[in-house]
């Protein structure tokens, strides 16, 4: 990295792989709605929309909450990790604050872990429940009350949709895990 970058720097995070040393999507736009409706309908993280592993270093919204760094100052500057989520959208919550405030977030692939993805979590279900829970704190916490309306519109199709496919497979994680999807939103 360049010296004027390094001066520039508050977050940094790492490329992370998988198990199979494949490139996890880590890091991130912030969940505008735009960037939501592309999560849910339209396979964001596939084509890159939304998350994605680049090969260069740059500055991005958020990075993954499995590696991030920065100094101690920073982050008890920021109050650290919001308590009350946990999971899934924590990391988002923290380097939002921090770009209100113009501190930097930057893409670091040359620094490369492997992170066992969704190891914490209990299952498939659990993930995509929490997914929801963090949206909408996010959106309560950040967002103005018709935000948080409109992703609270897109969670409900989101759920919906993916309980009528569930039903038509007879898939009953997508039946199980998207009616629990829905009563959250």
């Amino acid at each position: 990295m360049g010296g004027e970058i390094e001066k520039d720097i508050s977050f940094l995070g790492p490329k992370l792989y998988n198990s199979d040393l494949t490139p996890q999507a880590s890091a991130a736009h912030f969940f505008t709605l735009p960037v939501i409706f592309a999560l849910l309908f339209l396979k964001g993280d596939y084509w890159g929309a939304t998350r994605s592993s680049p090969d260069t270093t740059q500055q991005v919204d958020w990075l993954s909450g499995a590696a991030i760094f920065t100094k101690k100052a920073l982050y008890v500057r920021l109050g650290g990790f919001d308590k009350t989520i946990f999971m899934y959208m924590e990391e988002v919550d923290l380097l939002y604050r921090a770009a209100k405030l113009g501190l930097k977030t930057y893409f670091y692939p040359s620094a490369q872990i492997i992170h066992l993805g969704s190891a914490s979590s209990n299952g498939r279900t659990f993930p995509i429940l929490q997914v929801y829970r963090g949206f909408i704190f996010f959106y309560k916490k950040h967002y103005s009350t018709l935000s948080l309306f409109m992703l609270r519109l897109l969670l409900k199709s989101k759920a919906i949709l993916a309980f009528f496919i569930g039903k038509i497979k007879g898939n009953k994680y997508l039946i199980n895990t998207y009616a629990e999807a829905f009563k959250i939103s």
